[in-house]
């Protein structure tokens, strides 16, 4: 290079500089795809993973529609939302590029469709379809003739979700509000620990002592 500016002092040339400073890490790159590519971006809206950190993008394919999914539990929305994200899933190439009025939609048919899963799956768990119980397999109470009191068949275990007879209780919201309010701290308190979980992977990974004994331990 030095040879050529005194060659040619007044020309321009190119020159080739070394991104990034001793001892800094590489800009972080993930491979992404059609699937996958709008979980990573939900978590770079948090912070971008450094380079060679263990990706949460991977779990938030899971995570991220399940927890939507309890906080969204119900057939019938659940249900319309799964269909829907179906039926982009299923015609997403003939509306590409034709200014379909759900083009925008497309990008997101993945995220879509595990999202309206996870809430009709949540929604049978609740018994609940637009507010109203579902008495698909009965119920396990029986009413006492001449009582608005109800006594519990001895043995009897409802199969999928809550026995239709509490949505008539007189203790209905007080069951249900202390149901929902134990299951989001139970949730909430496994998904902290997966991620302080990961955070101890990556002190092990980068041999950070002081991250893993003063952060991951405490």
């Amino acid at each position: 290079m030095a040879d050529i500016k005194k060659r040619d002092p007044n020309g321009q040339h190119a020159e080739l500089h070394e991104l990034g400073l001793p001892g800094q890490s590489p800009p972080t790159y993930f491979q992404l795809n059609s699937f996958t590519s709008y979980f990573q971006l939900i978590v770079n809206t948090y912070g971008c993973p450094r380079y060679q950190e263990v990706n949460p993008g991977l779990f938030t394919i899971i995570m991220f529609p399940f927890l939507f999914g309890v906080m969204f539990g119900d057939v019938m929305h659940g249900g319309a939302l799964f269909i829907f994200a179906l039926y982009l899933l299923r015609n997403h190439e003939s509306m590409r590029g034709v200014k379909h009025p759900l083009e925008p939609f497309l990008p997101l048919r993945f995220l879509l469709g595990l999202m309206g899963f996870f809430a009709l799956f949540a929604g049978f768990i609740y018994n609940d379809f637009g507010s109203i119980p579902l008495n698909i397999f009965g119920s396990c109470f029986n009413k006492v003739e001449g009582s608005k009191w109800t006594e519990r068949e001895e043995g009897c275990v409802y199969p999928i979700g809550l026995d239709p007879m509490w949505y008539v209780a007189d203790n209905e919201l007080n069951f249900f509000n202390s149901l929902k309010m134990k299951m989001a701290v139970i949730i909430g308190v496994i998904q902290m620990s997966f991620g302080i979980i990961l955070k101890a992977v990556n002190a092990v990974h980068f041999k950070q002592p002081l991250d893993f004994i003063f952060e991951f331990i405490p």
